[in-house]
């Protein structure tokens, strides 16, 4: 399972095209309501949506850095609002889910880490990475057979970076040319 919205999240505050953060994506949207949430737990649905990416973002680092055990203390403490929520359990060599229900006002925010703890307990960690662009710290799934995958689209990064290969390879020289000549006939 493609754990997509965790990248989306965890993807809101990491530079693009020379430094440049996704400003453009509306939180609300994304979370599926439109004006402001009143919760028990009070706050602008906002900047509660804004913290969630943060947390996603501190954990898909931890994973492409092979910190364990993850910390998602904050992401569950966070999710503990939804009505039932899955307890995400870091382990040293895995991540489990748990779930466990709750009687609390339903928070939009605590849905989505709700939703994000799912995701995580049912993908293949070992998936996630980074782009390997070195302009680029978007963070993907790798669902390749082969688990090659490298950057995290064709367009920009792989294109990109194969240009930039070929720009610094070290021009034929004549001798080495009239060499390789001899050689094929």
């Amino acid at each position: 399972m493609t754990p997509s919205l965790f990248l989306h999240l965890a993807n809101l505050h990491r530079p693009r095209r020379n430094g440049h953060v996704a400003d453009d994506v509306d939180l609300r949207a994304l979370a599926g309501f439109s004006k402001p949430v009143a919760t028990k737990t009070g706050g602008d649905a906002a900047a509660r949506l804004d913290k969630l990416a943060q947390m996603a973002s501190y954990i898909a680092d931890a994973i492409t850095a092979g910190r364990v055990p993850l910390p998602v203390g904050d992401l569950n403490a966070l999710a503990r609002a939804a009505p039932s929520f899955q307890q995400l359990v870091a382990e040293p060599t895995r991540v489990a889910v748990r779930l466990e229900w709750s009687e609390l006002a339903t928070d939009p925010t605590a849905v989505l880490a709700a939703r994000v703890a799912a995701e995580l307990g049912a993908a293949d960690l070992t998936r996630i990475r980074e782009c390997a662009r070195s302009e680029c710290r978007l963070v993907f799934y790798d669902s390749t057979r082969s688990r090659t995958q490298r950057w995290h689209a064709e367009a920009p990064c792989g294109r990109l970076e194969r240009q930039r290969r070929h720009r610094t390879r070290e021009p034929v020289s004549v001798e080495d040319a009239e060499q390789l000549i001899e050689f094929g006939s």
